[in-house]
């Protein structure tokens, strides 16, 4: 009798223990701050914005997001060389003719272009749109590369005469007819920036804007930690080399698995050398992190284009800029203060 009182009294506690357990996890999850997910497709992407905030309800939480669209869409419009109406597209359309007023923003990415190309050594060069304009990238049926004349007639405007850009005046120029702009490099890396910007005027600090995997992360999650961020196998699609904890930076990937075509045997893909005007050949993916996504968007492309050993002695030398590069044959390259952004228990898979 003594036994099966035992038992009772057993299952008795049990019950109670596991409503309390219950209880207090449908309490915590309650009471947890929810994250806000908005997302949209701008500058040839999926741009999805994550954002949370204990003093803000979520109507205000959304609105926040909308206008950092909203800034991103701006930008957009001023920068694309795929819209008719933008700036870059009547800078181009002027080459040779005249010069074309543009707004802070266009002569902002402009002079963050020109220090890059000034560190990189023209690895990094927005002048490259009379080349990239000869690469399709895009068709699915019988695709090739471009004429070899051609290529080299396009690059000798990439290595002629230099932007002419005023903050005073706010005008930018090309000198000579057939240079073309483009901001592919950059112009992401900025509008994540501006985005940003965006959210922490709304009173939001904790908040990842996504732009197809390039990003800046703020603040925490909602249970106090770092966000994790994972970087993709450049030839294992859904597999992570590694994840990443950060806050308060831009985490940008160029990668040659992003555009791309086979062509007898070979893969040609959009990141192109502006010595040569084919793909940089050196690199699978590069990843940088930076304080801003405008820097980290364009320094991905340029250490992509040097290749791992001139890319790391770059890294290494800048202040606040760390990267993880793959190479061309697979091998795995961190700048020296990688590590810090990477878990405790958890580092490069092999």
């Amino acid at each position: 009798m003594r036994r099966v009182s035992w038992f009772w009294f057993l299952l008795l506690f049990a019950a109670i223990a596991a409503i309390v357990l219950v209880s207090l996890f449908y309490e915590n999850a309650a009471g947890e701050t929810a994250i806000i997910k908005v997302d949209n497709f701008l500058l040839g992407t999926l741009v999805d914005i994550k954002a949370w905030d204990q003093t803000l309800d979520e109507q205000a939480v959304r609105a926040a997001i909308q206008s950092a669209l909203d800034a991103m869409r701006r930008v957009e419009s001023e920068m694309s060389v795929n819209v008719k109406s933008s700036v870059v597209h009547r800078i181009n359309d002027s080459a040779g003719r005249s010069k074309v007023l543009a707004p802070r923003s266009v002569i902002s990415v402009l002079d963050s272009a020109a220090r890059v190309s000034e560190l990189s050594e023209g690895a990094f060069d927005v002048r490259i749109g009379a080349v990239s304009d000869l690469w399709d990238f895009a068709s699915l049926e019988n695709p090739a590369p471009p004429d070899p004349q051609a290529i080299a007639r396009e690059v000798r405007l990439v290595a002629g005469a230099s932007v002419e850009f005023s903050a005073t005046s706010g005008t930018v120029y090309l000198p000579t007819e057939g240079m073309r702009l483009d901001l592919g490099g950059i112009a992401k890396g900025y509008a994540i920036d501006v985005a940003s910007e965006a959210l922490r005027k709304a009173g939001i600090l904790n908040f990842i804007v996504d732009a197809g995997g390039d990003m800046f992360v703020s603040g925490t999650r909602p249970n106090g930690r770092k966000w994790r961020i994972g970087v993709r196998d450049p030839r294992r699609p859904g597999d992570l080399m590694c994840t990443l904890l950060t806050t308060d930076r831009a985490i940008v990937t160029s990668g040659d698995y992003e555009r791309f075509f086979i062509y007898e045997g070979r893969r040609y893909h959009h990141i192109l050398d502006p010595a040569t005007g084919y793909p940089a050949s050196e690199c699978q993916s590069v990843t940088v992190i930076a304080k801003e996504a405008t820097v980290a968007d364009a320094l991905a492309t340029a250490i992509f284009v040097m290749g791992p050993e001139r890319g790391l002695q770059l890294a290494d030398r800048l202040q606040d800029i760390e990267c993880l590069i793959v190479g061309a044959d697979g091998s795995r390259c961190l700048s020296s203060r990688l590590g810090h952004y990477l878990p405790s228990v958890m580092g490069l898979s092999p």
